[in-house]
């Protein structure tokens, strides 16, 4: 039997025998159905990391001929139907399924389209997609991310997050942190800290005066790779006066120098103040920024008071205030010339200066 028939737009010949039924011409069809194919893509191609979703897309076409097929699309990793797929339809022949939170590890993917009353069923090519896991960082926060003074309790969060395109569920990731600081303390016992929803939190009260470096390392989980970061902790000293200038007496026109000094991290900065008003006030000294001050003793300094004030971000620390005398050797300022008689009383009168007022 030789006939001719439409199905679709598909023009064909189909020839009959007792047993069997043949196509000519490879046109597309096989017993009355149109025949197709189904090609798999993924998205991404090159394998992707956890959490980050992996778009399986089945493309259904006819093999020949302008027919879309519409019937259902089953996904399978290996032979394994993946349930949440297991009957995908078609959006102009293109079918997707979307896998979040894979494994990390290699799948095989493939899809089968079921055929609907026009088209036949077809199988897709498997395509192999590793998993790997995904990256992480470590944000370090403190509780006291000016400074701290020595003694303070400070507390250090690690949190791990996800580098993108990974992500993580609830209550991840997991696993531990280790704290370790530059100056040799030992942060919560040398012991990893346990991760809680992805932080990790320790206190101490032991860390030493200066800028401290704060390590953490994250040993990684099933599903993350490890990572580490550093925070540099500053831990200030208040100054602390250790040595306060003496009083002095000098001469005018000897050198005066007044020595004092203080501890604290970071090194405090001096400034000399004078008090001219026996202490009631005091003003800075220009130019007097050292732990030595010096200059020429002058009338004009005797009574003085001078302290040294030590500063640093962490606070103040004043010296006690010495007192400089000032004094001058009596000079014979007058004297006026005088004729005596032998044998005769007589006088001659002078004056002198000095500081204190001199005796004559």
């Amino acid at each position: 039997l030789t006939t001719n028939a439409v199905v679709g737009q598909i023009q064909i010949e189909v020839t009959a025998t007792k047993s069997n039924v043949s196509r000519s011409g490879n046109l597309g069809v096989f017993n009355g159905k149109v025949l197709t194919t189904t090609t798999l893509s993924l998205d991404p191609s090159n394998g992707s990391v956890y959490g980050q979703p992996v778009v399986v897309r089945a493309t259904v076409r006819a093999k020949e001929g302008s027919y879309v097929p519409t019937g259902p699309v089953k996904f399978k990793q290996g032979v394994t139907t993946i349930d949440s797929c297991s009957s995908v339809s078609p959006s102009n022949g293109v079918a997707t399924c979307t896998l979040n939170w894979l494994e990390p590890g290699t799948y095989n993917f493939s899809a089968d389209y079921l055929g609907d009353e026009v088209s036949e069923t077809s199988s897709s090519q498997s395509l192999s997609h590793t998993v790997i896991k995904a990256s992480t960082s470590i944000e370090i926060g403190t509780s006291h991310p000016t400074f701290a003074l020595e003694g303070d309790t400070i507390t250090f969060t690690a949190t791990v997050k996800p580098v993108a395109p990974g992500a993580a569920q609830p209550g991840e990731p997991t696993g531990t942190i280790t704290f370790t600081a530059s100056d040799g303390t030992l942060l919560n016992g040398g012991n990893p800290v346990t991760l809680v929803n992805g932080v990790a939190t320790i206190s101490t009260s032991d860390l030493k005066a200066g800028y401290v470096t704060i390590t953490t390392v994250y040993n990684g989980d099933g599903h993350f790779f490890g990572s580490s970061n550093t925070y540099v902790q500053h831990v200030y000293t208040i100054p602390e006066v250790t040595l306060d200038p003496i009083d002095d007496l000098k001469l005018v026109g000897e050198t005066v120098t007044f020595t004092a000094a203080a501890t604290g991290f970071p090194t405090p900065t001096v400034q000399w103040q004078v008090s001219i008003d026996d202490g009631a006030s005091y003003t800075d000294i220009d130019g007097a920024t050292s732990t030595t001050y010096s200059f020429t003793a002058a009338p004009e300094h005797d009574q003085d008071r001078f302290r040294a004030v030590f500063t640093n971000p962490a606070g103040s620390a004043i010296s006690t205030a010495n007192l400089l005398t000032v004094r001058q050797p009596p000079s014979f300022t007058s004297g006026d010339a005088a004729t005596f008689e032998v044998g005769e009383p007589g006088s001659f009168a002078v004056t002198a200066d000095g500081i204190l007022p001199p005796e004559i």
